[in-house]
Formats: C-alpha cells, structure tokens, sequence
C-alpha cells in the first residue's frame, strides 16, 4: 500500500504556540482560569507531600486551562511564575516545592489518572473523538481555518473534561472536509 503523506494545518510556530502554557495572562485570567474548587482543593490536599500538593493542584488548573495534563507539555519545569504564585496562594505551600514534583515520572501520570477518575475528566477516544467532530462539522463548513478549528476543538475537550487527542491527531480535527 502506498504511504499517503498527512497534511498539516498548523505551521511550527502555531503548534509550539498551542502546545505551551500561557506565560501573558491578566490578572482577571489567572483567576477566572486557575482558581480552584474546593472540592479540587481537598482532592490536591489529599497528597502526603507537599511537592505532590502543589504539582497535582496544578494538574487540575492546566486541565482547565490550556486543558492539557503537565506531562504533554515539552517544558515541565518552566511554568509562568505567575500561575505557579495563583496556585501557592490556594494551597498555602511555598513554589519552591514544585521543583521536587515529578521526580518520578510516573508521578504525572498517576496524577492524571487520579484526576480523571475523581473528578469526571476522560481520555479522548473513538467516542470523544466522534462527538468533537460532529461539534466541529458546522463550524467547518462555514470556515477552512485550520487554527479557529483546532482553537475550537480544544475549547470543547476543556468543556466536556475530555483529554485531548496528542498533538498530531487534534491537528487532524482541523479538517474542514474529509481525505
């Protein structure tokens, strides 16, 4: 079988931009983003370690926004100051104690884990990636903006608590017709 070539919609510039978290917000959208629930708060507060506190509090907020678990983010270790001082102020643990969070690697994803189980969120599949499509279908015949599509798609993983896909199958989502 021959070996078709996949197109990409997004330049390397525009996926490093959508893979990275957010070093510019206001101080509205710390807030709006990253405040947790209380009910987020007890769960992050269940950890015995105070590294394990902080890294899965912030777990939780990454899944709110930009929506993607820590460990899908290529610089783990260099989240904005400002949104590491948002989390600390929730939590009363000082930043210094993100630097010893996942020293094991399994750490992140025994969080995520944690996290999907206990707080409703689920990782994409034929389902989700389905349901995301025909959410996307209408937006698609109006528009064959690989980046408004992507951008949207990734809003509505972050609504329904789904995981998104890997980098390389959301950009696949931008689709605006079938190949």
């Amino acid at each position: 079988m021959a070996n078709k070539k996949i197109p990409t919609y997004l330049t390397d510039e525009q996926r490093q931009v959508m893979m990275e978290i957010p070093a510019d917000l206001s101080d509205r959208d710390l807030a709006r983003y990253y405040t947790l629930t209380s009910e987020e708060l007890e769960l992050a507060n269940h950890r015995r370690r105070p590294a394990n506190r902080f890294g899965f509090a912030l777990q939780l907020a990454l899944l709110h926004f930009p929506g993607h678990p820590l460990a899908e983010y290529r610089n783990q270790k260099q989240v904005p100051r400002s949104i590491l001082t948002t989390i600390a102020s929730q939590i009363d643990i000082p930043i210094s104690a993100f630097e010893e969070y996942g020293t094991r690697l399994g750490t992140l994803y025994d969080h995520t884990d944690e996290i999907c189980k206990e707080c409703g969120y689920r990782r994409c599949g034929w389902r989700e990636y389905l349901a995301a499509a025909r959410f996307l279908f209408p937006h698609a015949l109006e528009s064959d903006r690989a980046v408004s599509l992507i951008e949207l798609a990734c809003e509505f993983f972050r609504k329904e608590h789904i995981l998104p896909l890997a980098e390389r199958a959301s950009s696949l989502l931008g689709r605006s017709h079938p190949t």
